[in-house]
């Protein structure tokens, strides 16, 4: 996102955090006996015992085009106000909204078989994501899970088309293992070769007395591509 969005994406914010304050949102609850609304995909199994080893939570912001969820800080009263949608549950009564949004097209060089020069490849249909988040104890957006989708049928409504410029500090859906690469990433807190998971752990002070913020980023390679993002930030008991 570039500078000029940024700051409309800031200024964006605090005019809608002081409309908030003067009107809340109540959000259209879905029944769950009726939802077919997709749910999120389950956390990785290897999270039971993270090692909280970073200096930052390398995936506290969310973009959404002109708009920037904080994980942990944003409340669901503003992420409601600005990108309608309904709330749902999962089947813990975990509350959580869920969109659609195009995935990035990311054009690559091939070869020609019989040529030296090189040709981009033909289009191909457009691939979707959904996005969930997820509302935390206190009424905020304390956590998002990104996934691409290859059944249409597993849509969630589509974001308003201001907002569906869809990533995690910069890193999108779909980028190619060589992309990570060249962004500026600290190493990584631990890592599933098997299942293509990398992860980064930490643990920060809060504003909260006697808490700790703890925050997860996870990212999921599927066929050298991003094809799973999972972001949480979430008050902690302080030992």
């Amino acid at each position: 996102m570039n500078f000029k969005k940024r700051i409309f994406s800031i200024f964006c914010a605090a005019v809608f955090s002081a409309s908030a304050a003067a009107q809340t949102v109540v959000p259209k609850v879905v029944p769950p006996n009726n939802d077919k609304t997709p749910a999120p995909f389950s956390y990785p199994a290897d999270l039971a015992s993270p090692t909280f080893d970073q200096q930052e939570n390398i995936g506290s912001y969310l973009q959404l085009g002109v708009f920037d969820v904080i994980l942990g800080q944003t409340p669901l009263s503003i992420a409601i106000h600005v990108l309608g949608g309904e709330l749902h549950f999962t089947q813990d009564k975990t509350p959580f909204l869920c969109y659609s949004a195009p995935v990035p097209e990311i054009k690559q060089k091939v070869k020609a078989k019989k040529k030296s020069e090189e040709k981009e490849e033909e289009p191909q249909e457009p691939f979707f994501q959904n996005i969930w988040l997820t509302v935390g104890s206190r009424g905020e957006i304390s956590e998002v899970r990104l996934q691409k989708l290859n059944d249409p049928a597993q849509m969630c409504p589509l974001l308003p088309e201001a907002y569906r410029e869809v990533s995690i500090n910069g890193i999108f859906i779909n980028e190619t293992s060589k992309q990570l690469k060249s962004l500026i990433l600290p190493e990584i807190s631990a890592e599933n070769e098997e299942t293509q998971w990398k992860y980064w752990f930490s643990l920060l002070p809060s504003d909260r007395p006697g808490y700790n913020v703890a925050g997860l980023f996870g990212i999921k390679l599927d066929n050298d591509t991003v094809d799973q993002i999972i972001s949480v930030s979430i008050p902690l008991k302080a030992q």
